[in-house]
């Protein structure tokens, strides 16, 4: 594993092996059964000891609903998924990290025990992107525009403490990329061929904190640097843990990420 080699440069990095995405199938057989959630845990726990990483996550999309039936799913997802993080943990340790990408709002909190998890789990990273397409992708308040999603990172943010998960354990989500419709757009894609270019006019949202593009009727959401800028104050302001991303190769030259390691280390 080539990211483990990268410590020799930096000593202090943390390299952890997200399990799953959209999409992928296996959880909730993984998890319905002890049997079947020691096999899982003994085999994060071969990958942890044989590629020397840091820890785990799990990115479960998601328990009982399953991607809106895209995956497998049952109503015992919900304790079984408790379950399953509990056998990781008591296999892989206190000392190397657990965490879950979790979705963002009130549906994901009533489809785990979240209670329970917190318990378990050293992160709990929000996915808040992916709000609309034809409206604010990641917008981090509420707004009055036009392009309100009707959803917010805000929202999801006091969703997650007002259920009691610590502050020091929410990671903020930040997207990489936009959308134009349905049509997903990295970031240096963006910045290669549409921001403020080929017609196109970036815009600024004051009420979301968020910035567009508009070409005639056409619409593109997206993150940008003065975006991620608000969003680095807000999880000072929040106290949250810090924030994660989707994903790296959308950031051709580092542009955003810097932006991100650069506000969240001032």
């Amino acid at each position: 594993m080539n990211l483990v080699s990268l410590k020799s440069q930096n000593p202090k990095l943390m390299v952890i092996l997200s399990i799953g995405g959209w999409g992928a199938e296996g959880f909730s057989d993984a998890a319905y059964l002890e049997s079947s959630r020691s096999s899982f845990a003994n085999s994060c726990l071969d990958i942890v000891n044989k590629y020397g990483i840091d820890g785990i996550d799990i990115d479960w999309e998601y328990p009982v609903s399953g991607s809106c039936n895209l995956i497998k799913c049952t109503p015992k997802d919900k304790e079984n998924f408790t379950l399953l993080l509990k056998s990781i943990r008591n296999k892989i340790g206190t000392n190397k990290i657990l965490s879950i990408a979790a979705g963002s709002d009130k549906f994901y909190i009533n489809n785990v025990e979240i209670n329970e998890i917190v318990n378990i789990c050293d992160y709990i990273n929000l996915m808040t992107y992916d709000f609309g397409y034809n409206a604010h992708n990641a917008n981090l308040y509420p707004t009055s525009s036009p392009y309100g999603s009707g959803f917010s990172c805000d929202e999801s943010v006091n969703i997650f403490l007002q259920a009691g998960v610590p502050a020091m354990k929410i990671n903020l989500g930040i997207p990489f990329y936009g959308y134009h419709g349905h049509e997903y757009l990295s970031y240096g894609n963006l910045l290669e061929n549409y921001i403020n270019k080929n017609g196109w006019t970036r815009y600024w949202d004051y009420e979301a904190k968020a910035a567009y593009l508009k070409n005639y009727d056409s619409f593109i959401t997206y993150e940008d640097e003065e975006s991620i800028d608000y969003k680095v104050k807000y999880i000072k302001s929040k106290g949250l843990g810090g924030a994660m991303f989707w994903e790296y190769n959308q950031d051709y030259n580092d542009i955003l990420l810097n932006k991100l390691w650069t506000g969240l280390n001032e």
